[in-house]
């Protein structure tokens, strides 16, 4: 049930700020309140909603502030992370780099929820080859909490396929053992990520 209202979410057919209406979600997922209010657990643990005890629950808004703070902590943690990959990988983590990046291909990505969903494995796997378990675990942490504003990277200017090809550099330098090309092409993706999320919110 989560997944739906998520899917929901991230394709943009519930828009951020929207309140959520418990009885009208119950009729159309059919189900009752204590399975929705778990779902709305683990959606507010994903920071995709939030509730005001006097109003509600709502779509959680993204702003400026809160967007450009958690890009300063992006910014720090995955081009290292890359930069450790291109000097620990293996050939099973090449491979398991390949197999996400080629399923993507097939799959034909083509709404902000199929590009999330891609988007956490391909920096998972590179956290997973950084050789580092803590820093692994931080930065799969921070792609479930960070689903809204990462959809909203891929809404207007910035194509799921620009995106794509951002991926297929940063694997070539990590395949390659290029360490500074891999902190360099991760940092340029967030860049531009970070252009396209600050977009949406123009009014």
């Amino acid at each position: 049930m989560a997944d739906k209202i998520k899917t929901a979410i991230l394709t943009g057919n519930l828009k951020p700020g929207e309140r959520l209406k418990e009885q009208d979600l119950c009729d159309e997922l059919n189900v009752s309140r204590t399975p929705l209010r778990e779902a709305y657990r683990i959606l507010q643990s994903q920071a995709l909603i939030e509730y005001n005890p006097y109003q509600g629950v709502f779509v959680a808004e993204l702003t400026e502030k809160y967007i450009r703070e958690l890009w300063f902590i992006k910014c720090l943690l995955e081009p290292e992370a890359a930069a450790l990959a291109a000097r620990h990988i293996t050939e099973s983590g090449i491979a398991q780099m390949e197999e996400i990046l080629d399923d993507a291909e097939v799959s034909n990505l083509i709404t902000p929820y199929d590009f999330v969903m891609y988007d956490n494995k391909f920096h998972g796997a590179i956290a997973a080859n950084s050789g580092n378990e803590e820093l692994h675990k931080i930065i799969v942490q921070s792609y479930e909490s960070t689903l809204l504003p990462r959809s909203r990277t891929v809404i207007k200017n910035r194509t799921i396929l620009s995106s794509h090809e951002e991926h297929k550099r940063i694997f070539s330098a990590i395949r390659n053992g290029d360490i500074e090309a891999a902190r360099k092409h991760t940092l340029e993706q967030l860049d531009a990520g970070l252009d396209a999320v600050l977009l949406t919110l123009e009014k």
